[in-house]
């Protein structure tokens, strides 16, 4: 135990000695358990700041990478969802007799997605040369009847006729007069004679 310099107090003290027989000194040294506590004190505050700071660093760095991440993923998805989402919603539009044939997709990228689009933009072509070959056979049909409707206005009227009067049929039956050898004739036909008679 030793007096602690600069107080009244009296502290334990880790203290090493060596005598030095060549001269006859001794020589020793020593430190004071309350400075060895407190230098641990220090140690140990600044490692647990320096824990503190490292594991708050890591949070906010691993948020950061996390939100780069998500925003990287989303941008992502949205590139392939985008053109299957107007691919669904065109062929939606055409399916409920919506749909404008004038449209087309845009081609974004060389992938299996642009393949879509390129494919779909191929449909839609087809079935509007389709649709106007369509209006087309439609207007000449129409065209058609209309001078066919105007040639027939333009003939004179045509006169009435009363029905077909027709007799009773008649059945002659041939006979020979004697017994021949030959076979016989067969009836002929029923005779209806007919005649127009205009009103």
């Amino acid at each position: 135990m030793w007096d602690y310099p600069g107080t009244d107090r009296i502290e334990p003290k880790h203290s090493y000695v060596d005598r030095l027989e060549k001269w006859g000194w001794l020589i020793g040294a020593g430190v004071y358990v309350t400075d060895v506590e407190d230098a641990v004190a220090e140690l140990e505050a600044a490692a647990a700041t320096d824990l503190r700071e490292g594991i708050i660093f890591a949070s906010l760095l691993g948020l950061g990478l996390f939100v780069v991440i998500a925003l990287i993923a989303y941008a992502l998805v949205r590139r392939t969802l985008g053109p299957i989402k107007r691919t669904t919603a065109a062929m939606h539009d055409i399916a409920q007799g919506r749909g404008d044939l004038t449209r087309r997709l845009a081609v974004e990228s060389g992938d299996e997605i642009g393949e879509l689009s390129v494919q779909f933009n191929a449909f839609v072509a087809r079935m509007q040369d389709t649709l106007r070959d369509v209006r087309r056979s439609t207007l000449s049909v129409h065209q058609a009847a209309g001078r066919s409707h105007k040639v027939l206005m333009s003939l004179p009227p045509v006169p009435s006729r009363r029905p077909q009067t027709c007799n009773k049929p008649q059945r002659p039956w041939k006979r020979s007069p004697r017994p021949s050898t030959t076979a016989p004739t067969t009836p002929s036909r029923p005779i209806r004679w007919c005649s127009l008679l205009p009103t």
